[in-house]
This record gives C-alpha cells, structure tokens and sequence, in this order.
C-alpha cells in the first residue's frame, strides 16, 4: 500500500484544489463546465482555489495520474495545453453535471455486482443507517465499493455496511458503476436513500466482527461474503425482526434402576427426552443418559452419568 501523503505535500493541495472545483464549485466560480463534468485545463488553472494551490499543468498532470483513487480523468487524446480537459470521476452535487453520464447502468446486478457491495462508514453513524438507510446527503449518488480496498475506502471509516444491491436493483433502483470501480445509486424513488431493507450487517474494518444484522465476513481479499450455510429465509431473518427457528437435540438423563435377589442386586435404567427450542432464547431441555446401580434386597438405586 502506498504511503500516505503529507497534507503539506504540494500534490495533495493541488488535489483537494481539483476536487473543490471539480465536484462542487465550478458553477459558482465561473469555470465553464460542461454535463459530463470535463472543464479546460486552461480554465481550471486559473480558478482560484488552484492559483492558491500553486498549481501548474505538470502538477495538475502528476494529482491525476497519481490518484490512487482514480478521482480524476483527462480527456483523450492530449493534444497541446490548449486541448488538455479534466473531470472529476464521481462525487458531484452540481445540478450542472450529469453524473449519471459518465457512469455505465448495472442492468444484470448478478453478472455485474458482487454478493454484496460495502459503504464505509463510522460507528456513530450506525443507528441512523440502520433506521432510515444510506442517505447520499449533498452529493447526486449514495457511494459504495465492490472491495474494502484501503486506497478506496475514506480516510478514517471503520466500520463496513454490507449492501444487498443485486436485491435492489431487481427492485427498481438504479446502481452505476463509474469509471474508477465505484457503485452509485440516486437511492428510491425522490428518498434519495437505500432504504434499511438493503443493508444486511455492519462489520468491524479491522478485526471483520459483525457489530449489526446478520452472518456475513469478510475475507481477505477486501470482500464481504455471506454465511454459505444460510439459506435465502435466513438473509430475509436478518433483514427483519429475526423469529425463532426450533431446535431438537440430546441431553444428560438419570438412571433409576431397581434391584432384586438375594444379597446384592444390580439394576439398570435408561432416561430418553429431546430438547426444543423455541424462540430465540426460550427452551425446554430434557436428554438421554444410562445408568448403572448396587442396591440391597428390595432397595432402590439411583445413577447419574458423567455425560
């Protein structure tokens, strides 16, 4: 993984500049935009949140190339300054832009996405996510990931939503997937959200714990993966107030055997029961077991086995 640079390192405030201009504030600026998102370098580098960035064409240049995010692109072929365009690749709140333009429209979510798509996130933003989905706030699209790779994720986001977006799709919403990798959804309807029905869990980014819903990991490789043992009732569970399944096993049981003869007798006996589970946490236990006993003339023993 690359290192991370410094905040005074003169390519990151030529970046920050970029993505100031580029996703929000060209309209208010003056800098001529047109509905893909792509301005002029000319343009650009005028701005003044560039001129404060010190910024030049070699290094605005260096800020895309070198984007591990691959937030920017230019426009193809360069040919002289004059003709150098630039975009932001996602992100925009500006009505101005089209983003949806520049994005490519998942219309086979189980050929085009994964399992489940990821949005990091913070612990404080749980509660609200779970009761009233992923909001896309300011920006045109919610902003979800196929991967939890760290040049991807947002600086600082320690928790990872699980997203069911094959389920979304097919329920009408539309998902894009942009030039650099990244799935965006407008949300339902005019909600502007992926409601709460769509998110299955929220995992530690860390140590992959589930903190909320229900039995997903994550691997490895950055994706995050169903329990294989759950069937699609159970994914429905997990999405809902979970009730109860049952249960039926074997437990301990006694022995009571009684013995007759004269002098010394020995008595067997045998205990049978099945334990039921309703519920999420209520039971009722009773179990099997064998026992073995000395008794007197006439007397009655009682075993209980060790397991």
């Amino acid at each position: 993984m690359a290192a991370k640079r410094s905040p005074k390192d003169p390519l990151v405030r030529v970046s920050k500049a970029m993505t100031y201009v580029l996703r929000h504030n060209a309209d208010k600026l003056g800098v001529p935009i047109d509905t893909a998102g792509f301005v002029s370098a000319d343009d650009l580098l005028a701005s003044e949140p560039m001129k404060r960035a010190g910024a030049t064409l070699e290094m605005m240049i260096r800020a895309v190339d070198s984007d591990s995010k691959g937030r920017f692109q230019l426009d193809e072929p360069i040919d002289g300054h004059s003709c150098i365009r630039v975009r932001a690749t996602q992100g925009h709140s500006m009505k101005a832009v089209s983003a949806e333009s520049m994005m490519t429209l998942i219309t086979d979510p189980d050929v085009e996405l994964p399992e489940l798509a990821i949005h990091g996130t913070f612990p404080a933003n749980l509660d609200p996510i779970f009761e009233k989905g992923l909001l896309r706030m300011s920006r045109q699209h919610v902003h979800m990931l196929p991967r939890a790779d760290a040049g991807t994720l947002r600086t600082g986001c320690s928790v990872l939503c699980a997203v069911d977006l094959r389920t979304a799709v097919r329920d009408g919403i539309p998902v894009f997937r942009s030039s650099n990798g990244y799935l965006l959804s407008p949300g339902e309807g005019e909600s502007g959200c992926i409601p709460p029905r769509y998110i299955e869990a929220a995992l530690s980014r860390t140590s992959g714990a589930v903190l909320r819903g229900g039995a997903c990991s994550l691997g490895g490789d950055g994706i995050i993966r169903r329990d294989p043992l759950r069937g699609a009732a159970g994914r429905a569970g997990d999405r809902s107030a979970a009730s109860g399944g049952g249960e039926t096993g074997t437990g301990t049981g006694i022995g009571i055997g009684i013995g007759t003869g004269t002098g010394t007798g020995t008595g067997t006996g045998t205990g049978t029961g099945t334990e039921t589970r309703t519920g999420t946490q209520t039971g009722t236990r009773t179990g099997t077991g064998t026992g073995t006993g000395i008794a007197p003339l006439g007397s009655v023993s009682i075993a209980v086995p060790v397991t």
